[in-house]
């Protein structure tokens, strides 16, 4: 249930990166606002992913950021990245002419800041002003200027910066409804083809719903219990003689408010995971995560494993494994006992999923392969259990991967929707009879989720749907299938089929 960027499983996630002749920002005084100038810069003109910058704490020329101001600068270029679309609508609408494209990302980055309200307006023009006389050359000072007093004034006029104008809630005709999605498209800052098929699918209300929880700010996050031993381990002197929860999601969330984490039990699988609402940073800062007693993980990926229903003593194939967090879940549901055999093509992302087993304590029942899946040898004794989480579109997501709006085109999930049923294919070729398949993604569309699995029952009359061992019935679809929606359940979007071979 990865976002996909490339054509083969496992293979490196990185889409083809635009290319630029642009210069680079003029290298000035290292404020967090310039590193944010800068950082913006490189995912808009040379493909860098916002989740791996601002790693280390340090900027350009190794000026070195405190967490705050760290935290300060992410914010700012995630936030940007969102709201692109809408930026660049206010960019053209104040400037009514080619922008340099330096000048372009100092504007976005002011203009983010003033949408957020959280800077008083006359420091963000003075900010906004030297900025750009330093990134970009000495007259553009008078552009940045111009530009944030004409939005102060149109906000100070009507309340809020110019937004596109959409329909009355009772207009519903062919026009209505295709300006209303144009609207919608800049003002909740989403490609238009993706705001066109979720109309479509989901109807006015849930479109929209689902536009605003994509964008939210600070969207919670997933957290899993990996070893219980180092969570306890975790100092603290608020509740050092406190009594503690017994269960392993106790120790979690014991460790959480040790350390003034705002965490509660997930709905789903109290007993493996939290739902961390703010502080996440702090379980970073201690440790937590880097000695292996949790992972950032969201509920949603647990379905996943939730249909493989491990147990001790399973024969388990992982076939597309990279970054590793369903199959370090699987291998912690052996408790010690059977095999997870994770393929990946990245020998990289392996080692790091090896390093990541033995931080955890479950390393003595995982394998790795490295291996394109699709040329993986069949087995001469069968799996019991074979989960294809298959790369996909990553429309789930959207909400954590501030920039994979961006990088997505319409295009890509029938061409996505060939290579998986490709590898669901292949990997039924792996199962034993009475042996379970599971089929998964984090993609909202149904090319890539129920006609991939359609597709292949069709192809494939030995195996049919077979119920999910779970009880979670607000996310149950059919007999085999579950599915979790960002604006529905407050989860990543995941899709998971669970198939059986009967013959």
């Amino acid at each position: 249930m990865k976002a996909w960027t490339s054509w083969t499983c496992g293979m490196s996630r990185g889409a083809t990166r635009p290319v630029s002749t642009h210069a680079m920002p003029r290298q000035v005084h290292e404020s967090a606002r310039y590193e944010a100038v800068r950082q913006l810069w490189r995912v808009q003109h040379q493909g860098a992913y916002c989740a791996r910058m601002n790693h280390g704490g340090k900027g350009s020329e190794g000026a070195t950021y405190s967490a705050q101001e760290r935290r300060r600068i992410t914010a700012i270029v995630h936030g940007a990245t969102r709201q692109k679309k809408l930026l660049e609508h206010w960019i053209d609408r104040y400037t009514k002419r080619k922008v340099d494209p330096t000048m372009h990302v100092v504007l976005q980055v002011a203009l983010y800041e003033l949408h957020e309200g959280k800077v008083a307006e006359h420091a963000l023009v003075h900010a906004g002003v030297e900025l750009a006389k330093q990134a970009v050359r000495k007259q553009a000072g008078s552009m940045a200027n111009a530009v944030l007093r004409a939005a102060i004034r149109e906000k100070d006029s009507i309340g809020h910066m110019h937004l596109p104008e959409v329909p009355k809630e009772e207009e519903d005709g062919i026009e209505a409804v295709q300006r209303r999605v144009a609207a919608w498209s800049v003002i909740h800052s989403h490609p238009t083809w993706m705001v066109q098929r979720w109309y479509r699918r989901y109807g006015k209300y849930e479109c929209e719903r689902l536009l605003q929880t994509n964008n939210q700010v600070h969207p919670s996050y997933g957290v899993r219990v990996a070893n219980v031993d180092v969570l306890r381990s975790i100092p603290s002197d608020e509740r050092a003689d406190a009594e503690q929860d017994a269960t392993d999601g106790g120790a979690l969330l014991d460790a959480c408010q040790r350390l003034g984490v705002q965490a509660t039990p997930s709905t789903w699988f109290p007993k493996e995971f939290v739902r961390v609402e703010r502080g996440l940073q702090k379980l970073l800062e201690a440790g937590a995560v880097r000695e292996g007693g949790c992972a950032v993980q969201d509920e949603a990926a647990a379905l996943a494993v939730a249909a493989i229903d491990p147990i001790p003593g399973d024969r388990v194939l992982d076939a597309c494994a990279a970054p590793g967090g369903k199959a370090l879940l699987t291998a912690r549901r052996l408790k010690g006992q059977g095999l997870l055999t994770a393929v990946d093509v990245s020998s990289k992302k392996l080692r790091a999923l090896v390093h990541a087993a033995q931080i955890q304590g479950v390393n003595q029942v995982v394998t790795t392969v490295p291996s394109d899946f699709l040329s993986f040898p069949i087995p001469s004794v069968p799996y019991d259990k074979v989960l294809v989480d298959a790369p996909c579109s990553g429309t789930g997501v959207l909400a954590k991967r501030a920039d994979l709006r961006w990088r997505r085109q319409e295009e890509d999930i029938p061409r996505m929707a060939e290579l998986q049923c490709a590898l669901l294919s292949h990997a039924s070729r792996m199962v034993g009879t009475n042996g379970i398949l599971v089929y998964s993604t984090c993609s909202l569309e149904i090319e890539e989720n129920e006609e991939v699995v359609d597709a292949f029952l069709q192809q494939n009359p030995g195996f049919v749907l077979d119920p999910v061992p779970v009880q979670l019935p607000s996310l149950h679809v059919s007999t085999g299938i579950l599915a979790s929606l960002p604006h529905r359940h407050g989860s990543d979007g995941a899709f998971v089929a669970r198939m059986k071979r009967v013959a």
